[in-house]
């Protein structure tokens, strides 16, 4: 069966007051950590995946838009210039680096790969054209600007709908960056909340305890030791069925009681002793003196009689009564 709280000892109960502002904080702490576990995990997606897959597709995007540069500046150039070669092993890398970068982001992202690959599809099918193209203005074939800009609609369409996918992405990663920061404010705000009311139950507790568990039982005791010093034996002693320190010392304030109550009938005694022997006192001097007045009478009754007698009356008679001690000498 377990205890009242009020039979507890003192370094218990305070003990269960601090158990308890540690589990408010324990509890601040689980939460936070929680939501900061979440939020952790959230930008461990966006740094580790989303944001560089983001950076590979506007890559991809750039390298497009080198590739049809260079493709135009390798046929503007006289197919035996250096410029025309180098334009156009320059447009050659640009695709494959292009190809990488997509290829990348969607290694990076499989959840958005989806998106992305009808552009890589589209963009390779359009990477033999370009190179024909290329290979048409090395050989200073005039159909090679005819070729390039019958590629160019497909090219902006591609441009327009990668970027078109990227800024979508892009939007989803701000919203998946400012619900982090909501779920940081949140658990700010929780913690901070969970932490006040564990301060605020603590400090409740505690007052309630101090006051009520032990300010007011010890000032009721000392209230009783005060009237128990001044004579009152009279009223009970509080607390003395509690278990605590505080009961201990009402039992202990009742022995204090149960030894005034047993002086004060010592003292009671003590006086009746004293009345009766000053009763006794007194009736042994009133038999004193009323021997004495005895004597007095009987010694002057016979000083009368023998004074008779020496004058001559022999027929004197002491009429007067004696006590029974002396009526020998009357006769």
């Amino acid at each position: 069966m377990l205890p009242r709280f009020s039979d507890l000892r003192v370094q218990n109960k305070i003990l269960i007051v601090l158990l308890v502002a540690g589990a408010g904080a324990l509890l601040s702490l689980v939460f936070t950590t929680s939501r900061m576990q979440h939020v952790r995990g959230i930008y461990a997606d966006l740094t580790s995946s989303q944001y560089p897959a983001r950076l590979e597709a506007a890559r991809f995007t750039r390298a497009m838009l080198e590739t049809f540069h260079a493709a135009y500046a390798a046929i503007s150039f006289d197919g035996a210039a250096k410029e025309a070669g180098e334009a156009a092993a320059e447009a050659r890398d640009a695709m494959r680096r292009a190809l990488a970068h997509i290829d990348g982001s969607m290694s990076l992202d499989p959840q958005r790969a989806e998106a992305f690959r009808p552009l890589r599809a589209r963009f390779e099918a359009m990477r033999p054209k370009i190179d024909g193209a290329i290979e048409k203005g090395l050989a200073d074939d005039a159909r090679q600007f005819d070729l390039i800009r019958k590629l160019e609609p497909e090219f902006q369409a591609i441009t327009h709908d990668a970027l078109r996918i990227n800024n979508a992405f892009i939007d989803d990663l701000k919203a998946d960056a400012h619900r982090a920061s909501g779920h940081v404010d949140e658990a700010v705000t929780v913690a901070y909340a969970l932490g006040l009311a564990s301060i605020a139950g603590c400090l409740g507790f505690g007052v309630a305890v101090g006051r009520f568990g032990i300010a007011r039982p010890l000032t009721r005791l000392n209230g009783r030791m005060t009237s128990l010093a001044e004579g009152d034996v009279a009223a009970e002693v509080p607390h003395r069925e509690r278990r605590d320190e505080i009961g201990r010392m009402a039992r202990s304030v009742q022995v204090f009681k149960d030894g005034a109550i047993e002086k004060l009938r010592l003292e009671g005694e003590s006086q009746e002793q004293r009345r009766a022997a000053e009763a006794e006192r007194a009736a042994a001097e009133r038999e004193r003196e009323a021997a004495r007045a005895a004597q007095e009478a009987v010694v002057s009754a016979l000083a009368g009689a023998l004074a008779r007698l020496a004058e001559g009356d022999l027929a004197c008679r002491i009429g007067q009564a004696f006590p029974a001690e002396y009526e020998g000498l009357r006769r």
